[in-house]
């Protein structure tokens, strides 16, 4: 899940609601990890501090199944591709 905002948080809680297993909340400001961790996220990385990418695949090797990009800007949309494993689904 790349950004933590309005739209973030709702899709957060339905992967919660969804039964997801592991949701990573990927954001700039860590200010927001108290938040997504109350919607329900089991990890976050701030993304001003690491490479997103690279910290999202030491968490899921392969990377993950499905990748929830809500910021709207062509470099985290690539983000989103990269952290995707082989067959998995940027959305």
């Amino acid at each position: 899940m790349i950004g933590i905002g309005g739209v973030g948080l709702n899709v957060i809680s339905g992967a919660k609601l969804a039964g997801a297993g592991r949701i990573i909340a990927v954001d700039m400001q860590s200010k927001k990890e108290e938040l997504a961790r109350r919607f329900g996220a089991t990890d976050f990385i701030d993304a001003s501090t690491s490479d997103s990418v690279e910290a999202v695949r030491s968490l899921i090797p392969g990377g993950v199944d499905h990748v929830f990009e809500v910021v709207g800007i062509k470099s985290t949309s690539e983000q989103a591709i990269r952290m995707a494993r082989k067959g998995g689904v940027p959305i």
